[in-house]
Order: structure tokens, then sequence, then C-alpha cells
């Protein structure tokens, strides 16, 4: 039975190893490799021996080499993303030939051919609706009269003809519905060619994984590494992070970062010594001249230094809860569109999927979901979009080792600061005059069980627990269900959105949502009020 005292020390955790944000290897070989590793570097490093000397490097060497050649003989597969851009663009036209032009000429030859006129005296089926119930009738189109028509001895008026039979004796009408099949053959053609696409190039992504991957290297930052450079990325890493004996506070991207600030309230003041090897000076590196690039690779170019820009701002500005605003340490931030989400994302080689999630009442998300590999401890992350723009980001995770748990729920507190359930504590406590020197310490004066009642204290413990950070820019809500004997942990996500950014939104979707129906309301007003054309 685990104690009240360490459970609640438990369950502040938000995963930050670079593995689960950054990889999305095929099989996940990428992502155990770099956990065995980091496990050997942090070994070494937290029995306190100096990992910088030759002899300790060598023994963690040695280590590794066990389960992992350092060098492998077979070279990597090295196609960039370039590569992989042009392979897919070859198979999209191989597969999707008609240019927009031709592929318009073909959809308006099928609407022409399934909305036609009928002429009188050909015999006709059509179906109405009067009121509820709905009708099918058969026979000779004898004649028009004012707003109805004559099939067999049947009179019927135009307006109550279902949509394809108004077609067939209302011009006008008949071409409204030519446009609305065009306009939706034309998106449905564009909308499986973008799927196609983007099946394609999981694919080809695949494939190098596992040539990779058999052969021994390792997928960090957007690269391919020997074992023996992800090694010195991580001794690298465990030198700054342990130098003074401090928790690392690891980023998302990279398992190198700088120490963690010793208050979440101050404004951290990041270095990029303490990051090598760092994604944005691999982008950097790769980046092109302007005047080499495509309006794709441009449009991306532009992005990311706009993304850095933000980030830059954010890090500057903004601590605690406020300095994580979206996804990936910010390269993915509140209010951008689901466009850029996905190129940025896409780029990074993100598994990821969209689905639509349905709210009574109530505007509907577009969702991007991202599949982590089926190895770590997050199950998947799904980005919420409103009227395109992204407002909240939730993270489902798997259930991890109580032991991970403790580590990383450090980290989540010098990341986010105090939970406002903490803050409250620590307000009470210092009106009463007692000290609050931390969260652990407040509820071992107030908590720690007597080993007698040890086991009534623990069903005190809630199945269902909610833990929230307020900034004045992004929220965040921690939910944990429990087993029911409270010995380990059945359900654990967080949950961060931009309530800013979700009113704004919501707002212009409404206003979008009464535009349509104004305009839909205005188009059925129109035709009921002309006098139908023949």
């Amino acid at each position: 039975m685990v104690c009240k005292k360490k459970l609640m020390s438990l369950i502040f955790i938000f995963l930050t190893f670079p593995a689960f944000y950054s990889l999305s290897d095929s099989n996940g070989v990428s992502t155990v490799r770099l956990k065995k590793i980091q496990k050997i570097v942090d070994s070494y490093a937290e029995s306190g021996r100096d990992i910088a000397s030759p002899s300790v490097k060598k023994s963690i060497f040695k280590d590794i080499s066990g389960f992992l050649k350092l060098d492998p003989d077979i070279k990597p597969d090295t196609r960039t993303l370039d590569d992989i851009s042009k392979e897919v663009r070859s198979a999209v036209e191989k597969n999707f030939p008609d240019d927009v032009k031709g592929l318009r000429r073909k959809v308006e030859a099928e609407a022409d051919a399934k909305f036609k006129m009928v002429n009188i005296l050909d015999y006709v089926s059509v179906e109405y609706q009067r009121g509820t119930t709905y009708y099918t009738v058969s026979g000779v189109f004898y004649n028009y009269g004012g707003n109805s028509i004559r099939v067999g001895d049947r009179i019927i008026a135009i307006f109550d003809l279902l949509p394809e039979s108004r077609a067939a004796f209302d011009k006008e009408y008949c071409q409204y519905e030519k446009d609305k099949y065009i306009s939706k053959r034309l998106n449905d053609y564009q909308q499986r060619k973008m799927e196609f696409s983007t099946h394609s190039s999981r694919k080809i992504r695949g494939e190098i994984a596992k040539h990779n991957e058999d052969a021994g290297y390792v997928f960090i930052f957007g690269n391919w590494k020997k074992p023996r450079e992800v090694a010195e990325i991580y001794i690298k890493s465990a030198e700054i992070a342990y130098a003074g004996k401090k928790m690392p506070k690891l980023k998302p991207e990279s398992p190198a970062n700088s120490d963690a600030a010793e208050n979440a309230d101050k404004t951290p003041e990041p270095s990029d010594k303490d990051v090598p090897d760092s994604p944005q000076n691999v982008v950097a590196d790769a980046t092109k001249s302007e005047k080499t690039m495509t309006a794709e690779e441009l449009h991306y170019d532009n992005l990311r230094k706009k993304i850095d820009g933000k980030r830059m701002q954010i890090a500057n500005s903004c601590a605690g809860i406020d300095a994580d605003q979206g996804y990936k340490d910010n390269i993915v931030t509140w209010g951008m569109s689901k466009e850029d989400v996905v190129l940025v994302l896409s780029k990074d080689n993100e598994d990821i999927s969209e689905t639509t999630s349905k709210k009574e009442g109530e505007q509907n998300d577009q969702i991007i979901k991202i599949t982590t590999s089926d190895d770590g401890p997050i199950r998947d992350v799904n980005l919420h979009f409103l009227n395109n723009l992204l407002y909240k980001a939730t993270v489902n995770f798997k259930i991890v080792s109580s032991s991970t748990m403790g580590r990383l729920g450090v980290i989540l507190n010098e990341r986010y600061g105090f939970t406002d359930e903490q803050k409250e504590q620590r307000k009470k406590l210092q009106e009463k005059g007692e000290e609050f020197d931390d969260a652990e310490k407040a509820k071992s004066s107030k908590e720690e069980p007597s080993k007698d009642n040890k086991d009534n204290k623990v069903s005190d413990i809630p199945i269902e627990q909610s833990y929230h950070w307020t900034g004045k820019i992004t929220t965040a809500t921690l939910y944990i269900k429990l087993k029911p004997d409270r010995s380990g942990y059945v359900d654990f996500s967080l949950i961060k959105e931009n309530p800013k950014v979700k009113e704004e939104a919501w707002e212009l979707a409404m206003k979008e949502k009464k535009r349509k129906a104004d305009e839909q309301r205005a188009k059925e007003m129109d035709f009921s009020k002309k006098k139908v054309s023949f």
C-alpha cells in the first residue's frame, strides 16, 4: 500500500524526455536506445563521478557497446526532407495527373450529365416533400403551371421538389446544384491528393527509419546519429545539468538543457550553450539561401523565423505556466493556424492525423492527433483548433513507474511553479504564521501519516484528482484517476489552453457560422421569390 505522502509527491509529472516529442520512427527503436543511453549516463552522473574524465567516458562507452555498436559499419540513409518531398511530389503527380484546369473540365462534364433540364413529354420520376412526408411520383411531364409542374395527373409545386428533382425543372436552381457539385468534387480530389501525399511521406520516413535503426543509428534532433555521438550529447548535458547537483530541467526537444530555475516565479535566462546541437542550430545550418528556395520552402523558412522570434520573446518575458504556450517547447504556439502547425510538425517528422470532435450545441473542434512511439510513456497528444486557431493541447500519458514519476515530478514543479492549490495552501499557512518552504515541506508538516493509521490515511486520498495552474496567458489542469486501492494510476492527462484565443476563435467561428447561414437563407429566399426559369 502506498502512503499518502509518497503518492501525493508522485502525482506531479510532465514528461520532458526528447524522444517522446520529436521522434516519429516507425517502431520506437530509437526511443528505447535513447532511454538506455541516458540511463547509463545518468547513473554515472548521479554517482558523483566526474563524467568529463576520459576514464569515466571510456566506462560509459563500454556499457553502451554492450547492447549497441558505438560506430555502425553500414552507412545511414541520409535522405533529407527535401529529398523526401521530391519523391512524394513525383508519386503524387503519377497518381493524381489532372491539373486544376483539366480536372475542372472533367468535373463540369460530370455535372452537366448529372443535372439536366427535362423536356416536355419526357417520362420522369420526381421526389418531393409536403409537411413531414416524402413522395415519389413517375409519369409524363406535361407542362409548367406558374411555379408548379404537372407529372401525369399530379400537380406539384416547384418548391416542394427535393433538390436533385428541382434542378431538372428550374434553370437557375440547376446551375446552383451544378456549382455545388463541382465545388465538392474539386475539394474531395484535393483532399485525397493531400492524404496520399501524407501517407507517402510517412511510408518513406518509415523505410528510412527501419534501414538506419537496423544499421544501429539513433534518431535525435531531426538527424540520424551514431550511438557514440548520442552518448557525447548526453554526457555534455549531464555535465551542465548535474553541476552543483541540480536536477536538470530538460526541454522536450533535447536531452541537454540549462539548470532548473530555483524559483519558477523568476523569468528564466536560457543560454544557447546549455543546448548543444539544438534543433534551432540544426535548422539554421541546413537553411538554404532565399534565392534557391521554392515558394513552399520560403514560406517554411519565414514561418520558422517567426517561431524562433516568438520563442525568444516568451523566454525573455514569461515564467511558470505562461512560459508554456503550446507544444514542443513553443515551436507550436497558441493562435497558430492549423495549416502552419501541420507544416511544422510534418517537417519535424511527427506522426500526425486529423479528426473532428463533436460537441452538442457547440462549434466542432478540429483536432490534430500526434501519436508517439509504442513504448513511450505518452500515449498521444491532441492539438485542438477552433475556427482554424490552436487554443488547446491535451497530453494523454501512459502509466509509468513511480520512480520515474517521482523524478519528473520535481521537474514539473520547477517548470510551472506552484499549483493553484499549493498557492492557496501556502497563503493559509502564512496567515497562520507557519513556514512554507515548498509544497513537499508543507505536506510533510501537515499530512505525514503515523504508522498506526497509515492505511486509514490512504483511504482518504480521492480516486479522482485535479490540479491547476492559472497564468495570464496559459491555464493548465492535471487530471489524475487512481486505482480503487490507491496503489497506482488509471488515467493521467495534462490539459493546457489559452482562454483568450479560445474566446476570440469562438467569436470568429460564430460570426462565420452566422454569415454562412445568412448567405444560405438569402439564396433560398431569392429562389423562392423568383419566378421559375425554364
